[in-house]
Parts: structure tokens; C-alpha cells; sequence
């Protein structure tokens, strides 16, 4: 007869067995410190989003770990790309947040490109509801008359890919805009400036926070909104920009019918706003661990009051499933998408480096 000290034991050790594996794989960030790049300036609309999501992050991920930021600017996100591709370890103590232009596929084509997006483990995304698109009201007629003087959009430097840069081109092409496109800005900020000195008559961004001394400004008006998605994948206004038009119907109608699949697969890709993500290789229970703290961000009160006030009133966020879909999307329209704006930024002078 086996004394009951002895069972006792017995089922201890054999509760232990069962739970060892589980134990084993529980994963705790506890005292760790993570690291997030983030491949711009500060400052900007990337750099906002991904420090925003980053704070709440930790919050949620077990053992709240502090976190630092790391920014990395240079060649429209090349530079933070190619670190976070070939140098960060996938062992969930390193992320990244970036941009849908760090995906440009210009920027894929360079020699010097050492990631495939392809290959991230994408944790969720952030979508402000679309770009939207200002115009100083005394240029409105200059943009409409092809004698006058052209209506100066400006653009970062080597962002021939932001989604503003590219709403002027196909205006320019199918809406006959009387603009140009002038590379070289520093960030969102120096943009903004140039618009309130003069120096610019333009500007784009989905952040209406970013947008507010535009916004706020009698002299200027919102002409085109690329608004939100809905369940059916048809672009509608912002919730709170109703009377402004969407950029797809001013558009869509003029482009002609062998171009209308090129228009729309655009479009798709112009939804991606900002992502954030894991190394490829990131074993699948950090993945986990990491999309499941994302969801809990979502839902947190006090996110959803400083993501609105940050970003406005349509601010939301996309998942990891939808993420990776959008993405792999774009990369599968990227060679058509990539070559038509290639030659729309060389007919209308505008740098693609």
C-alpha cells in the first residue's frame, strides 16, 4: 500500500510534468527594456503614432517592460529597414513602427535594400482616415488655370512615395492640376511652416492634429480627403469630413478604363498608414503575446481619448491579420503600381531618390 505522503508526492511531481512545458513557455518581458525604431525624424506623423502606440504597448505586454525609442531616419525608412532586417535579434525585445511610403515600391528597388517586408510579423497598424488634402484658398484658381503660376506642393525628401505627393500627380494627370511637386523638406513640421510662410501653397497628411494650424487657418480649405474604407473596400468621407470630396470619385471618373484597375490597386495601398511589427523569424508565441497585447490597446480607454485627441476624431486601428493582408497586397500590385507613378514623377519633374 502506497502511504498517502508518498501519492501525495506522486501527483505533485506529476502535476509539475503537466505544467512544466506551459511554464516554460510563459513568456515575461519582466525588467527587460524594449526597443522601438522608428525609421523618421521626430516629430512627424510616424514618430507621433509610434510612440503613442509603444507607451500603451508596454502596458500590456507581461511583466511591463520599460521602452526606449530609436529614431532612425534616412532614405524614406530605408535605413531603419535594413538595421531592423539585419541586425535586431527576434527574441521580442525589438520592434518597429513605420509608414505605408517606408514600403514605397521605388524604394524596393534600390540596390541598397535589405528587407522584405514580406517577412515581418506584423502586430497591427494605425489608420487616421485617410489623407487629407489643403489648399490656400487664393491658389484654388492658379490650380485650375494652366497660364498661372503653378501651386507648390511640398514633399520630404526622396518621398516621391507619400501618399499628399502622389495625390498631386494623378490630379496633375487626370484633373489637369496646375501644381508642382518640390522634394526636399525635412518632415512634417518644416512642411507645415512652408505652407503658413508662403513658401509652399499645399499641404497633405492624415493627421488633422498635424494639420491644425492649416485647418485653423480662414486662408486655407480642404479640396480632396482619400477618406476611410468600408466593408465593402469602397473609400467614403471621414466621419467628421463629410462635405469634403473623396479623392477616389474625383478621379475615378476620369481615368480611363485600362488604367481603372491600376487606380483602385493604388488606392489599396494608399490605406496602409502606419504599421507596426516584429523581426522576421520572431518565434510565434512572442508573435502572440504581441497581437494580443495590441487588441487589449485597442480597447483601453485612455488610448482611444489621447489617439483622438492626437490624431482627430477618425483615428482607428487595424489588426494583424488585416495588416499583413494589406501589405501583401501592395507588394503583389507594386511592380504596376510602381512603374505608372514612376512615369507620372518623371513626366511632371518630380525626384524619385
Amino acid at each position: 500500500m502506497v502511504r498517502p505522503s508518498i501519492r501525495n508526492a506522486a501527483a505533485f511531481a506529476f502535476l509539475i510534468l503537466l505544467a512544466g512545458p506551459a511554464a516554460a513557455n510563459e513568456i515575461s518581458f519582466a525588467g527587460k527594456k524594449i526597443d522601438m525604431l522608428i525609421g523618421s525624424s521626430p516629430g512627424g506623423g510616424t514618430d507621433l503614432s509610434s510612440r503613442l502606440i509603444g507607451d500603451y504597448l508596454v502596458k500590456y505586454l507581461p511583466g511591463h517592460p520599460t521602452i526606449v525609442y530609436r529614431n532612425i531616419p534616412g532614405g524614406q525608412g530605408l535605413k531603419s529597414l535594413n538595421y531592423f532586417a539585419t541586425q535586431v535579434k527576434p527574441d521580442g525585445l525589438t520592434f518597429s513602427g513605420g509608414s505605408q511610403g517606408h514600403f514605397d515600391p521605388a524604394g524596393r528597388g534600390q540596390a541598397s535594400i535589405q528587407f522584405d517586408p514580406l517577412t515581418f510579423k506584423y502586430i497591427g497598424g494605425v489608420n487616421r482616415g485617410g489623407t487629407m488634402m489643403i489648399v490656400r484658398k487664393e491658389a484654388l484658381k492658379r490650380l485650375a488655370d494652366p497660364t498661372a503660376k503653378r501651386v507648390i506642393m511640398p514633399a520630404e525628401t526622396g518621398a516621391g512615395a507619400s501618399t499628399g505627393p502622389q495625390m498631386a500627380l494623378w490630379g496633375m494627370e487626370y484633373l489637369h492640376w496646375n501644381m508642382r511637386v518640390v522634394v526636399g523638406y525635412s518632415g512634417t513640421p518644416a512642411m507645415i511652416l512652408a505652407a503658413m510662410q508662403g513658401e509652399a501653397d499645399c499641404m497633405a497628411s492624415s493627421s488633422s492634429s498635424q494639420l491644425q494650424p492649416l485647418l485653423d487657418n480662414p486662408a486655407f480649405e480642404l479640396i480632396a480627403q482619400l477618406g476611410d474604407m468600408d466593408e465593402n473596400g469602397k473609400f467614403v468621407p471621414r466621419s467628421s469630413l463629410k462635405n469634403v470630396p473623396v479623392f477616389a470619385d474625383m478621379v475615378g471618373p476620369k481615368v480611363p478604363s485600362d488604367k481603372q484597375d491600376l487606380f483602385r490597386a493604388w488606392l489599396q495601398t494608399q490605406y496602409i498608414d502606419k504599421w507596426f511589427a516584429l523581426p522576421a523569424n520572431t518565434p510565434d508565441d512572442i508573435v502572440k503575446v504581441y497581437e494580443a497585447a495590441f487588441r487589449h490597446l485597442e480597447k483601453d480607454a485612455d488610448f482611444i481619448r489621447a489617439a483622438k485627441l492626437q490624431f482627430g476624431p477618425d483615428f482607428g486601428t487595424t489588426s494583424a491579420h488585416n495588416m499583413t493582408g494589406l501589405v501583401g497586397g501592395m507588394v503583389k500590385n507594386a511592380a504596376r503600381v510602381d512603374a505608372f507613378m514612376a512615369a507620372l514623377r518623371q513626366k511632371y519633374g518630380v525626384e524619385a531618390k
